[in-house]
C-alpha cells in the first residue's frame, strides 16, 4: 500500500477534501535552511464520501492506494507516452521520413496518449480507489 498522512480540510455530502503535505527529498536534510532547493508543497485530493463515513474538518487521516494501482498510474502517465514517442520516432526514421516531420510526430505521440487518458479520466478514476482511514 502507498500511504500518506493528511488533514481533512472540507467535508460535503458527496466528498471529502484531504490536504497532503508533499516534501522534496531534501526537506529532511539538516542543511535545508542554507540551501535554496528545499521546498514543501501541499496536494489536495477529493475523495468520495462513502455511506456510513463521518469526517470532521481538521481530522488527521491516512490516505492509502494499492501499489498495483500506483504502478498502473505510472504506466499510463510515463511509460505509455514514452513508448509511443519511441515507436513513432523509430518507425518514421526507418522509413526515411524527414527529420522535421519525424521529430514533430514523435513529440505529438505522447500528447495523443495524454489526450486519450484525459478522455477516459472518469472511467480510470472509478478504478482508482483511495482508502481513507483515521490515524
Amino acid at each position: 500500500m502507498i500511504e500518506h498522512k493528511g488533514t481533512v480540510i472540507s467535508v460535503t455530502d458527496q466528498e471529502v477534501l484531504v490536504e497532503i503535505p508533499q516534501q522534496s527529498a531534501c526537506a529532511s536534510c539538516r542543511a535545508r535552511t542554507l540551501c535554496s532547493l528545499s521546498e514543501q508543497t501541499e496536494k489536495r485530493i477529493a475523495l468520495p464520501l462513502l455511506p456510513g463515513q463521518h469526517w470532521s474538518v481538521g481530522a488527521e487521516v491516512m490516505v492509502s492506494l494499492s501499489t498495483s494501482l500506483g504502478f498502473k498510474a505510472v504506466f499510463l502517465m510515463y511509460v505509455l507516452p514514452l513508448l509511443s514517442l519511441l515507436a513513432v520516432l523509430f518507425t518514421l526514421s526507418y522509413f526515411k521520413v524527414s527529420e522535421l516531420v519525424t521529430g514533430l510526430a514523435a513529440l505529438t505521440a505522447p500528447l495523443l496518449c495524454y489526450g486519450v487518458v484525459w478522455l477516459f479520466r472518469d472511467r480510470i478514476g472509478k478504478r482508482c480507489v483511495f482508502v481513507l482511514q483515521k490515524v
